[in-house]
């Protein structure tokens, strides 16, 4: 009797702490950027979202984390805002907003200045900064090609850079994915990318996403000249953010009603 009445002790508390954590307003992390983010090509447990959630749920032993990805293949910030996206899927729908995670500029290098994307990343974070008190912004570099010559990923980093300079100027933390996959290429991972979709659908029916007709293709350059990323590159950009996280809030992710609003850079 004594041992049941013991056994009883032990678990109420347990049972009690699941339920409350069922319970709990969840930590809302969002997502914003184009296809590069978005990634609707690959499965839904390979996107970089859900794959950056499951590891966050286990190191913070919480189910209360929930990742909702805003992204859209073919945006860029202007975009974005101007036809009106921003307002309706964002502002509308989401009543908070804890951790934002920023990464646009692979079609903003092509319909906009330097400056002018400066200026509309800038114009972004202030609208989320107004628009949810409290959130804390992160901005992130994009990616890194391992098959484009130098002077592709030369522009690429020009264009991450201006992340880079906006988050310095704001005090927001940066997750490097292109520093981590150019790191990648030169110790001799190169399948970052899906491969090139055109050529995949003609040849093979299907969007091909990895390494697995690489040889019958090797002779073809175009074959390797897709920039989304693919299933191993999103694990490296999760791993990123999961890693810039949990050094930045090792005991927990905080709220939008916690201050102060964002830590110091890193």
């Amino acid at each position: 009797m004594m041992k049941q009445f013991h056994l009883c002790l032990v678990l109420i508390p347990l049972l009690m702490s699941h339920a409350l954590a069922a319970d709990e307003d969840p930590v809302v992390i969002a997502h914003f950027g184009d296809s590069t983010c978005m990634t609707n090509y690959l499965p839904e447990k390979q996107m970089v979202d859900v794959i950056l959630n499951v590891r966050l749920k286990a190191k913070y032993n919480t189910p209360a984390i929930t990742d909702v990805n805003v992204a859209e293949g073919g945006d860029s910030i202007r975009r974005f805002i101007d036809d009106g996206r921003y307002d309706k899927d964002v502002k509308s729908k989401l009543k908070r907003i804890d951790i934002a995670f920023i990464r646009y500029g692979m079609n903003d290098m092509h319909r906009r200045k330097n400056d002018e994307y400066r200026k509309d990343l800038q114009e972004l974070c202030d609208k989320v900064e107004k628009d949810f008190a409290g959130v804390r912004i992160i901005l992130e570099t994009n990616m890194y090609v391992p098959h484009l010559d130098a002077g592709h990923n030369k522009r690429f980093d020009e264009i991450w850079d201006i992340a880079r300079q906006v988050a310095k100027e704001r005090n927001y933390p940066v997750v490097e994915n292109f520093g981590r996959m150019k790191k990648e290429f030169e110790s001799g991972n190169k399948d970052l990318c899906i491969r090139n979709q055109k050529m995949s659908t003609e040849k093979f029916g299907f969007r091909i996403v990895d390494d697995v007709v690489d040889k019958e293709m090797a002779s073809e350059p175009k074959w390797f000249s897709d920039a989304h990323p693919n299933y191993n590159a999103n694990k490296m950009i999760a791993d990123e953010e999961f890693k810039l996280l949990t050094s930045l809030w090792p005991q927990g992710l905080p709220r939008a009603d916690q201050s102060p609003a964002n830590p110091p850079a890193r």
